[in-house]
């Protein structure tokens, strides 16, 4: 009985037989079974379960869960339980979240043993099978048989052929080059080797594959170059460069590994071993995905058909360089000369016929183009990868999918054909390394293609490894010898409000018991908070003696943004790790209230707002502002002896640093100086008069020479020309 709860709605979808098998329907799928056991039995199931995320397949018995699965891709599973005597309810749900037509999942027996009961009416086999012999089930034809009317299975008349989904036997036509693919000898000799040929299917044509003939041998595979006639990879440490040798990979770089996939000759699957799984599910007419020499194809298919491919890879770290994965695919239509009918193509866009590519059983947005050759890329994780191509057919709409030149970029144990640099917060000191090593705490690389990493430059550090850059240390904090971290000064200045600093050092170490009884112990200077007996949510760090738990290693000076809100600060302490239940990075705030009159005061454990978030209050005098002269008004005292002494008060809230400030009188200082003015006027006025004097001195002396010297020049003359009488009388 099909079961749709009401929750489900619209979404609920039938159990279907297809292709042999019992498929769940599109979206969410229930099927109910009651039966009476005579005595105790079992009840075994066979099943499998084409992944999608978000889906999951599970069987209950009588409302007890017994099986959840998820993932069954690589074949189908068994399972078996034990019932006792009376009447059981089976339960099978399949829940499909994703709605991608490919997500199911598929029953293909469900054994009862301790039943008594019998149907009360029969129903036809599917074509191309019979009933069993007891009429309890129904037998499918083998290949080339075909169901008479009578239920018996007989052989296909000749030259015709019968597959799985086909409900009579076709003639087989003429061979042509679609039925058959080619694959070379692995020896390589004078540049020749042989092609051999191989049909796909026998038993599908009339005719012979080609005979096998002498060929120019072909490339070898990427990063492989040819010794001794055949392909080889280059030594660990080296990798093939653009002239085809194998050379040694310089300091700063490292080899990239590469493993192709179908891009060789292989007919057999085996030689893959355990890296490449296949199956199929439905009317198939091979057990899995076809391997054609250097391509692999979906097979050819006439029902419904889930045809699945699994490689496995594991990828090597992804900081040197993202892994990838890289492939060719080709989707053609189905062979017209094998169609059982001229029905109207569709193109498989348009079909119910789907092809997808999942990494890990997750679907990859992947654009299906048809009939051309197409490349596709995908990124992947450094951890262990299923690679998956799932191709899903209905019977009204066939194709055949084939793909080739798989690269896995990053795998492990591939072959190295690049020598790529060690990318920033990385390095390699020598030569020939196949990966490079992250850089050491206290060291950093911003660049690619290093060969040794650089110290972080003074007061910066880095905590972690691989660094790229190093970061500074915040206000209140430095670097430590290794500058692998920052250490508390207890001493904290605002970044934008001017003669705003904080001195906690008295504050350095504190126990305090929170609301729920944790013991906390608290250093501001060594900025840890340990916690004794926090729960695991809380954890991101545990000493060596393992006796307390670390909640927040990294400090934070939350300053307030204003110089009169001096009670308006925090410091945080966050944690680098995220612990489980945890949201975001556990933290621990500090509220610092400045009470001057409170001392040292005493740390109280807040109400806690999540259970990631710790909270105290310190009230204390050591939560103030340190005093600057700017927090102070200076009120001058009478002069005495000369001398001026500034009393200073208080205008804002701080602590510590009284300014002390004493000057000479201002008055004592300018009779001084006019004193010295006037004498100096004085000494100037008396230069100016001793100077005058002696020269007016000098002048007149000079003059009194002269006058003399005239005189007795006068005198000279009158005597040697004096006048006889009669001239005097006459004169």
């Amino acid at each position: 009985t099909t079961v749709c709860p009401p929750s489900v709605g619209i979404r609920c979808t039938s159990w279907i037989l297809q292709g042999g098998v019992l498929r769940s329907g599109l979206y969410f799928s229930e099927i109910s079974l009651t039966k009476t056991f005579a005595s105790s039995g079992s009840i075994e199931i066979i099943f499998l379960v084409f992944p999608a995320e978000g889906s999951s397949f599970v069987f209950k018995i009588d409302s007890i869960e017994r099986i959840r699965q998820k993932n069954s891709t690589n074949g189908f599973i068994s399972a078996k339980f034990s019932l006792s005597a009376g009447t059981h309810i089976f339960n099978w749900i399949f829940d499909n979240l994703s709605g991608l037509r490919f997500s199911y999942a598929a029953i293909s027996q469900i054994i009862l043993r301790g039943t008594t009961y019998s149907d009360s009416s029969c129903y036809p086999c599917p074509p191309g099978s019979i009933s069993s012999p007891n009429k309890d089930k129904c037998i499918q034809c083998n290949e080339d048989q075909y169901a008479s009317e009578d239920s018996e299975c007989l052989p296909c008349p000749a030259n015709t052929y019968r597959l799985p989904g086909q409900l009579h036997c076709s003639p087989k036509p003429p061979c042509d080059d679609s039925d058959w693919f080619f694959y070379y000898s692995p020896s390589c000799v004078n540049n020749l080797t042989t092609r051999h040929y191989a049909k796909i299917n026998d038993r599908t044509c009339i005719g012979s594959a080609p005979t096998s003939d002498s060929v120019p041998c072909p490339p070898c595979p990427p990063g492989n170059f040819r010794s001794d006639q055949v392909c080889i990879s280059c030594p660990p440490g080296h990798y093939l460069d653009s002239s085809g040798i194998c050379s040694v990979v310089h300091p700063g770089y490292f080899s990239a590994s590469h493993y192709y996939f179908l891009w060789e000759d292989e007919v057999n699957w085996s030689s893959y071993g355990s890296l490449v799984s296949t199956s199929c599910v439905g009317e198939c007419e091979s057990p899995g995905w076809r391997l054609l020499g250097p391509k692999a194809d979906s097979g050819l298919h006439y029902g419904y058909v889930d045809s699945v491919l699994n490689f496995h890879a594991d990828i090597l770290d992804s900081k040197l360089d993202p892994p990838y994965v890289q492939f060719s695919y080709h989707v053609k239509p189905f062979p017209q000369k094998y169609e059982e009918s001229q029905s109207k193509r569709q193109n498989i866009e348009n079909s119910e016929t789907s092809f997808m590519f999942l990494i890990n059983g997750i679907v990859q947005n992947m654009e299906v183009k048809y009939n051309t050759n197409t490349t596709v890329k995908f990124p992947l994780n450094s951890e262990s990868q299923t690679l998956t191509w799932h191709y899903h057919q209905h019977n009204s709409s066939k194709y055949i999918v084939s793909i080739s030149h798989v690269d896995v970029f990053g795998y492990a144990a591939g072959v190295l054909e690049t020598a790529k640099p060690c990318p920033p917060g990385t390095s390699s000191l020598s030569s020939g390394l196949s990966t490079c090593e992250p850089c050491p705490k206290g060291y950093h690389q911003k660049l690619s293609g290093r060969p040794k990493c650089d110290p972080c430059p003074p007061g910066e550090v880095s905590s972690k490894t691989g660094a790229v850059d190093c970061f500074h240390c915040l206000y209140g904090t430095k670097n430590n010898l290794d500058q692998t971290d920052c250490v508390s000064t207890c001493y904290f200045r605002s970044s934008h409000v001017a003669g705003l600093d904080y001195n906690i050092l008295p504050l350095a170490s504190t126990t305090v018991l929170n609301e729920d009884g944790y013991k906390y112990v608290i250093n501001l200077c060594n900025k840890h908070v340990l916690c004794e007996g926090c729960p695991s949510s809380h954890i991101t760090q545990i000493t060596p003696n393992q006796q307390y738990r670390s909640i927040g290693t990294f400090m934070k000076f939350v300053e307030p943004k204003f110089a009169n809100e001096s009670s308006n600060w925090s410091i945080e302490f966050v944690g680098l790790d995220l612990p489980d239940r945890c949201a975001k990075q556990p933290k621990t705030i500090i509220s610092m209230e400045c009470n001057l009159e409170s001392g040292t005061g005493d740390l109280v454990s807040l109400q806690s707002v999540d259970p990631c978030t710790r909270s105290f209050r310190w009230r204390s005098m050591y939560a103030c502002k340190l005093c600057t002269d700017n927090d102070y008004v200076g009120i001058p005292s009478e002069c005495i002896d000369g001398l001026k002494t500034y009393v200073f008060t208080k205008k804002n809230i701080c602590l510590g640093y009284k300014p002390q400030l004493t000057v000479k009188c201002t008055g004592i200082r300018v009779r001084y100086t006019l004193l010295v003015v006037v004498l100096g006027c004085g000494l100037l006025l008396l230069l100016l008069l001793v100077t005058g004097t002696i020269y007016f001195w000098r002048k007149k002396r000079t003059l009194e020479i002269k006058y003399q010297s005239l005189e007795k020049q006068l005198d000279t003359c009158l005597l040697y020309t004096s006048p006889s009488p009669r001239d005097r009388q006459k004169s």
